[in-house]
């Protein structure tokens, strides 16, 4: 691969499509056409400097109308990740384990190329919450980072709770976060996959206006927002 060859494989682009809410938007259009070696991805990373507190990120999601006969027999589609300086990763994925309708999967463990002998510390599966295709939906992530009981993973879609973990959430080197894969393709299924990104914002705890919410009382102001 060079990097004339690269458009071979993956496309990223804004495109105007229709939003959310009917009218015109401008989105960021990811596309995987076929792999290369091993598997292949194409996530939004940042890579920040430190590891500043809270973090709140949301955005607004389309996967492709076929999504389920991409995911036929049974595999997993990457769609949020974020990993440390090599000891505690956070993944969260559509997975159709057992040859099923698509399921959310999310998990913690030390995945985060640190050279450590694997280790899952939990797993949380949602199948009550439907996993949209070919429609847009809601994507809400919230972390608190502790190595005691008050650390927290939270995620939402369309607004109803998917996740809501408390307990530590570092890993054995107390290692920073210092990947953060806003959004993420990345799959064990056919090609190609695609899906549009819209109205990313990104805050320091939850928002005003979020919705669905058991949890704190709102303290976030924002840090930067991207559409």
């Amino acid at each position: 691969m060079t990097a004339l060859s690269v458009s071979d494989y993956i496309v990223n682009e804004v495109q105007t499509v229709t939003g959310r809410n009917g009218s015109e938007t401008r989105a960021l259009y990811s596309l995987i056409k076929k792999k290369g070696q091993g598997y292949t991805q194409d996530p939004y990373m940042l890579l920040p400097a430190f590891e500043g507190g809270d973090l709140y990120i949301r955005y607004w999601m389309k996967f492709q109308p076929d999504l389920v006969e991409r995911m036929t027999p049974q595999t997993w589609r990457v769609f949020f990740e974020w990993k440390t300086a090599g000891d505690y990763r956070v993944i969260a994925s559509v997975v159709t384990w057992g040859n099923v309708q698509p399921y959310w999967e999310i998990r913690g463990d030390n995945n985060a190329n640190g050279g450590l002998p694997y280790e899952q510390f939990w797993k949380v599966e949602n199948r009550s919450v439907a996993v949209p295709a070919g429609e847009w939906f809601k994507v809400e992530v919230f972390w608190h980072r502790s190595s005691g009981a008050d650390g927290r993973v939270w995620m939402a879609i369309n607004g109803r709770v998917i996740l809501d973990r408390y307990g530590p959430n570092k890993g054995v080197n107390n290692a920073s976060i210092n990947r953060i894969m806003v959004n993420q393709l990345y799959t064990g299924g056919s090609y190609p996959v695609y899906q549009w990104v819209d109205e990313v914002e990104i805050w320091d705890g939850f928002p005003p206006d979020a919705g669905n919410r058991p949890y704190r009382p709102e303290t976030g102001t924002p840090r930067s927002v991207r559409r």
